[in-house]
């Protein structure tokens, strides 16, 4: 009976083990969904300047396109890199640079780290700048602290994949470094499509 006991005992920690490992790889993977769409809210804090708005992101491999809007469905902001062309598009300018994150800043003054942003939103690290990792107890990641970035997931909430699978990408998200605190909600995900329209010259 002890024998009997003890390889049930092995039997169930073996698939807890199995369960836990599945997990991690399914959570590593996300990185690689290329091409997916997103939107939500967020708002960004920065001193005694808050600005709120909705956003739609679309990402096809390395081009995407987001917009930002206000409460009436106005575009306040887009982003968009498609085709090596990278645009900052306001109602009332247009400007084109090699360099996005510094010309948002030009405009706007936020630090919006998009190149990063695009892997933060799925739970993962920029795997081109070294970050340090945390995990929690289902062995998703937790925290990143990455580029003096500190970013922290709140919630995740379960995706349909295309070939029926699924996973588990985040709902909630904060990201802080010194003086500025970006907050995103996610309230929907789609993988393998985008609705990425060409960009006008």
């Amino acid at each position: 009976m002890k024998a009997v006991f003890i390889g049930i005992m092995l039997l169930l920690l073996s698939a807890c083990t199995t369960i836990i490992t599945d997990q991690y790889n399914k959570q590593a993977l996300d990185g690689s969904i290329d091409v997916w769409s997103a939107s939500g809210r967020i708002s960004i804090i920065q001193e005694q300047e808050n600005w709120y708005a909705k956003f739609n992101w679309q990402q096809q491999h390395n081009d995407f396109q987001i917009r930002f809007t206000g409460p009436f469905g106005e575009t306040e902001l887009e982003l968009s890199r498609i085709d090596q062309y990278v645009v900052l598009q306001t109602p009332s300018v247009k400007r084109s640079s090699n360099n996005l994150e510094l010309l948002i800043y030009q405009e706007t003054g936020w630090q919006l780290p998009v190149s990063s942003l695009k892997f933060w939103l799925q739970g993962q690290a920029n795997p081109a700048v070294s970050a340090d990792i945390s995990y929690d107890e289902q062995q998703q990641i937790s925290d990143i602290v990455q580029s003096g970035w500190h970013i922290r997931y709140l919630k995740r909430m379960q995706v349909e994949l295309l070939k029926g699978s699924h996973t588990f990408l985040p709902k909630k998200i904060i990201a802080e470094k010194e003086k500025t605190k970006i907050k995103l909600i996610i309230t929907r995900w789609q993988t393998g499509i985008t609705t990425m329209t060409p960009h006008a010259n």
